[in-house]
């Protein structure tokens, strides 16, 4: 398990505008570019964070056997400076693979597309679950 308290490199993919006419944020391309800053503006951004409270670290585990065929999958627990007005105890972040050529017969397989539009499109009908990001 990796624990951060400090902030991560910012070389992070650069924001754009979703197919759907939304505003994408930068987001890390790989779990050391995490930071407690970037918790702290994105989860104010979705209204899950109070803008009197900030992230003051996080530990990061694997979720199931690490780094598979396609992707890493993590469980990101959050810390807060303060307990009123803190958002959720923990969130799930899914990493491309590390190695480009498994990120390429993911691409060339639109498997990565076809996750995205999962998750914009049919996850936001499903109620059983709550969701940081939206």
């Amino acid at each position: 398990m990796l624990t951060r308290e400090s902030p991560a490199s910012e070389n992070q993919v650069i924001a754009g505008t979703h197919r759907g006419g939304r505003t994408v944020a930068a987001f890390p391309i790989q779990p050391e570019q995490l930071s407690s800053e970037w918790f702290t503006k994105t989860l104010r951004a979705s209204g899950k964070l109070a803008s009197t409270n900030e992230v003051s670290g996080f530990e990061v585990g694997f979720i199931g056997d690490g780094v598979g065929l396609l992707g890493m999958v993590l469980r990101v627990s959050l810390k807060y400076a303060r307990a009123e007005g803190a958002g959720p105890a923990s969130v799930v972040i899914k990493f491309a693979h590390p190695v480009p050529e498994n990120r390429a017969i993911a691409a060339n397989l639109n498997m990565y597309e076809r996750e995205v539009t999962f998750f914009n499109e049919i996850a936001p009908e499903v109620t059983s679950t709550e969701r940081a990001i939206r």
